[in-house]
């Protein structure tokens, strides 16, 4: 709010401007409350002294909405999550911020606003760009009308009231006070609306040394179109009201039916003013004055609009069409509790919260939200401490604090907040520096144990070292005599400083740490005995991240995938996957074991919900935050999912978050007439491959396809029919048929399993778990001393019913460390393995005799005949000339003859490459190809980007030696990417575009 004093013929008027962001609703300005009867009268005396001054009575006018439209943009931000308007400050205090705060009086303890309640809106020292002041002071919103109907337009009506609102101008350092009581309604559809009225005895009143201008009687409304004029929102303003001014010395009226803004002022008007036998009126920017009421008006000159509105009405409000998604953060409940830890206390069946220092209820204080109820009580004010981080027992008997730059480790019963001990923490050893030696002890962070109720680890540091570099254990009070430099193999050129999470293992007999920083060391595992720590290991997992380490029903977690604790293994992974591929990241999770829902906070600001047991997305719930907002944690209650962050709590209703359609759907053929192709699966796979014994698909769904995801799809042509989805685990991607075709074997995205489905009754099993085993391959340079490797690829033998080859990746880089070969029906491994091939894909040539795919153009002929698997003879080809084209889609024939993407031919016999139909001189490649040695043609498959089923084939002879036709034929302006491809017994061909689409195309109709 600017504060401006304006003088005319030696009178000096204090006024306030305020600046509208909010509005909106109808397509006209509500009807204005007619003049009362009998006419009332007026004190002061309009004449053409004073005229000039009167003429700003639209000031006044503006002035309550600029105060009513703050109000409703800060109550609006916070409910509906959009940019807040207010940005604070302390003036001349460095390091310092006011706030703002929002304060609902939840009488029913429901997380939303009803009718009856109350709204506190709390402005310390901040600076608002609606009233273009900083201000101090608390404004009260009696809800009278809160609604969102089916439309999702926004009606809300209440009653305001403040006192003693403090304004403080910076451009000229004056200030005053504000006063009011009257009525606001907004209302949003395409256009905004807010309306003030005084009803009965209602006012606004303006205070500043000794001079004050009041409002009463009035009815103002401000309209912001939808339509933009010159890329501004217009605005229509119409007024009526009564003011009594102190510094003119009298009262007067005044009231417009229209003032349009189509920029910074008024584009049209209509004002007229009245006082004692007396007017003006004000056309457009002529001010004409009657001195004595007979109607008869002299023009007295031009007013400056710019004096009078400087830039609020006209300003575009940042909710202007965004209604339906400000209705559906409406639809979400808030509680004002600003968050930095939380904890279930399931023994009491409630929520254990550290607030922040700023939260307007509960500053800096342990509080307790009672899950059926919702009642929230304080627990602990830490007052001034220095709160760094609460820890809190297994059982939620007892709670420890963490200060800020202090050894001082102190725990407290939960019951009634009576000390149990103080402690005093030691480092635990000396180094031989003295200056690190003599440096304070301070606690980085502590950790409760998972069984052990009273038994803490905590992370050691000291003043002027940046690193936490020692762990220390205390139990039942004590300090124990052991630390992390006791590990016997410990080597800080290893770890480089303990990182950021650090648990207990689910049976408190180690430590787990992450291994944040480093390519492929995730976790470092510190086991616990009688006597100290044992020898550390450093552990690689099949993991893309170790952040956030946590223990979940005896299972470890990192940022969204679940491992099995004792050997490492990937149990699954909660994946959400953007258009290019890259997986989202999440802020925050909750897991709700006995509802099987597990809840990811996704950083497209979306709540989504998973099947716990299948890791299979269910629904979604787009939450839009405000830019300065950021989620620490979630949980729930019995009713709602609580979502946690620095600003409040929003509550989700729970049936808001039930399984949705969109992810409810099954995967079916669809049959086609009048296209290219006559049939089609929209089933986003992953991989399809076709069975020609039983004349069947098998499609790999991902968990992006929902609940019918992390399956294999079964469809028979012959009927057209799905016949079953079988689920098999998380995101299966590669698949093999066994030689006689009667088991299906599946292996998985980042993962270290294969599991076979038995094609007549549809049951799986594990077939191979790759366990953790101690292997320090040389790439990894020896930091390595516990590995669990992924499959990358497999292949089974065509010519074995039980066996097939896997290729493991130990340095998570897209390709092989080593080649095992399997046989089924054992539970290990019987054949040995060569490591450092770098393979990308293998084939079998015969029972025993293989052939693997370099990373780097390498083809290598293994035989597996001795018990062993033996490298027999290596050879390399650059075919395209750029030095490593895409070898993992060369396709073998039975004769030894490679065939690439780029057209070309590698004869294994002889070694011979030749390029009988090399596409435009190598510049471009298909993306797969399928050879039908039958017929003697090859196929030339990959996605379109410019036809809408996205599916490019190209169709060549090996007999003739010509191109025989094909489907969007243009191989400059396809795609790489191959998807996948095959070719059935009827000749179709199956491909499937960018986005999974499998299409079926007849092979003779390529001509």
């Amino acid at each position: 709010m600017d504060l401006n004093f304006l003088s005319k013929t030696s009178l000096i008027i204090f006024l306030a401007t305020l600046v509208l962001g909010c509005g909106g609703g109808g397509d006209s300005a509500p009807t204005l409350t007619p003049p009362p009867t009998p006419t009332p009268t007026y004190s002061l005396k309009i004449t053409e002294d004073n005229a000039g001054v009167i003429a700003y009575g639209s000031f006044y006018s503006e002035a309550v909405l600029q105060l009513s439209d703050s109000v409703l943009s800060i109550f609006l931000d916070y409910y509906g999550n959009i940019s807040s308007g207010a940005k604070c400050k302390l003036e001349n205090v460095t390091n310092e911020r006011g706030t703002t705060a929002v304060n609902h009086h939840d009488s029913n303890n429901d997380f939303f606003v009803n009718v009856g309640e109350r709204v506190t809106i709390h402005y310390d020292s901040c600076f608002d760009h609606i009233l273009d002041d900083d201000v101090t002071g608390s404004v009260d919103l009696e809800i009278i009308k809160f609604l969102i109907d089916e439309n999702n337009s926004i009606t809300l009506e209440a009653n305001l009231s403040t006192q003693n609102f403090q304004l403080n101008s910076i451009e000229d350092g004056t200030s005053g006070v504000v006063s009011g009581d009257f009525k606001v309604t907004y209302n949003l559809t395409d256009d905004e609306v807010i309306t003030v009225e005084s009803d009965d005895e209602g006012f606004f009143k303006l205070t500043q040394e000794g001079l004050s201008e009041s409002a009463e009687n009035f009815k103002i409304s401000k309209i912001t179109f939808s339509e933009r004029i010159s890329g501004n929102y217009e605005n229509k303003m119409s007024f009526r009201g009564d003011f009594d001014s102190s510094s003119i010395g009298g009262n007067f009226t005044c009231e417009s039916d229209f003032i349009y803004f189509a920029g910074n002022y008024p584009t049209s008007s209509d004002v007229s003013c009245s006082g004692d036998n007396s007017s003006i009126n004000i056309s457009n920017d002529t001010v004409s004055l009657d001195d004595n009421g007979d109607s008869s008006y002299e023009v007295l000159g031009e007013i400056i609009w710019g004096e009078v509105f400087e830039g609020y009405i006209h300003s575009d409000s940042n909710r202007m069409g965004r209604v339906q998604e400000i209705a559906s953060d409406l639809k979400v409940g808030r509680k004002s509790l600003s968050t930095r830890q939380i904890f279930e206390d399931k023994l009491n069946n409630r929520i254990l919260i550290l607030t922040t220092e700023l939260d307007v209820m509960f500053p800096n204080s342990l509080v307790a939200i009672d899950i059926n109820s919702h009642e929230i009580i304080e627990l602990m004010s830490f007052n001034s401490a220095k709160i760094k981080s609460i820890i809190v027992s297994y059982d939620a008997s007892q709670y420890c604090s963490v200060l800020e730059e202090s050894d001082v480790f102190t725990c407290y019963n939960l019951s009634d907040n009576s000390e149990i001990f103080n402690l005093n923490i030691d480092y635990g050893y000396e180094s031989g520096d003295p200056n690190f030696d003599e440096a304070k002890v301070f606690i980085c962070d502590a950790v409760a144990a998972n069984q052990t109720n009273d038994y803490y680890a905590l992370r050691l540091g000291k003043q002027g070292y940046l690193d936490c570099t020692n762990i220390v254990l205390v139990q039942s009070g004590q300090q124990l005599p052991i630390s992390f430099k006791n590990v016997p193999s410990n080597d800080s050129s290893k770890i480089g400083g303990l990182q950021d999470s650090i648990i207990f293992a689910p049976d408190d007999k180690s430590i787990f740490l992450d291994g944040k920083g480093y390519t492929v060391i995730n976790l470092f595992s510190v086991p616990i005995n009688g006597n100290g720590f044992g020898e550390l290991l450093n552990i690689s997992l099949s993991s893309d991240s170790s952040h956030d380490l946590s223990i979940v029903d005896g299972s470890l977690f990192d940022w969204r995938s679940m491992y099995d604790p004792s050997n490492f293994t990937k149990l699954g992974k909660f994946e959400r996957k953007d258009r290019s591929g890259w997986s989202n990241h999440y802020s925050a999770k909750f897991f709700e074991i006995d509802e099987n829902k597990a809840y990811f906070f996704d950083e497209d600001n979306k709540i989504i919900v998973y099947s716990y047991e299948q890791f299979l997305p269910t629904a979604e719930f787009p939450l839009e935050l405000p830019r300065d907002d950021n989620v620490t944690e979630m949980s729930a209650t019995e009713s709602h999912l609580l979502i946690f962050s620095h600003t409040g709590i929003y509550a989700i209703p729970k049936k808001e978050l039930n399984a949705q359609e969109k992810y409810n759907k099954a995967c079916s053929l669809v049959i086609e007439s009048g296209n290219e192709y006559w049939g089609s699966m929209d089933c986003q796979f992953s991989n399809a491959i076709y069975d020609s014994v039983r004349n069947r698909v098998y499609g790999a769904l991902p968990s992006v396809y929902g609940i019918n995801g992390n399956s294999v799809v079964i469809i028979d042509l012959e009927s057209k029919e799905t016949i079953d989805h079988v689920y098999v685990g998380s995101e299966p991607t590669s698949m093999s048929l066994s030689g006689n075709k009667d088991k299906l074997y599946v292996g998985f995205d980042d993962s270290d399993k294969i599991i076979e489905i038995d094609l007549d009754t549809f049951k799986t099993k594990d077939t191979l778990v790759i366990a953790a085993k101690n292997v320090t391959p040389d790439f990894l340079n020896g930091d390595i001393d516990l590995v669990v490797g992924l499959i990358s690829f497999m292949a089974s033998s065509p010519f074995s019913d039980e066996e097939f080859i896997v290729g493991v990746d130990e340095g998570f880089l897209s390709n092989a460390s080593y080649l095992s070969f399997y046989h089924s029906d054992q539970s290990e491994i019987t054949e040995s393995f060569l490591e450092g091939t770098g393979a990308r894909k293998v084939a079998f040539l015969e029972k025993n005799r293989l052939i693997g795919i370099g990373t780097y153009g390498g083809v290598e002929e293994f035989d597996i005949s001795g018990g062993a698997i033996e490298a027999l003879d290596t050879q390399y080809y650059s075919p395209s000339g750029y030095g490593s084209p895409i070898f993992d889609e060369l396709t073998i024939s039975s004769d030894k003859l490679l065939y690439d993407i780029y057209g070309n031919v590698f004869d294994m016999v002889n070694g011979e490459l030749t390029s009988p139909f090399n596409l435009d001189g190598g510049q471009y490649s298909y993306g797969s190809l399928i050879l039908d040695e039958v017929d003697e043609n090859i196929y030339f498959v990959s996605h379109d980007l410019h036809v809408d089923h996205g599916v490019s084939i190209s169709k060549y002879s090996l007999i003739t030696g010509e191109w025989l036709g094909g489907l969007n034929e243009d191989i400059s302006k396809k795609s790489r990417k191959s998807g996948v491809s095959f070719i059935t017994n009827n000749g179709d061909i199956g491909a499937t575009n960018s986005k999974g689409k499998l299409f079926l195309i007849p092979g003779s109709s390529l001509k």
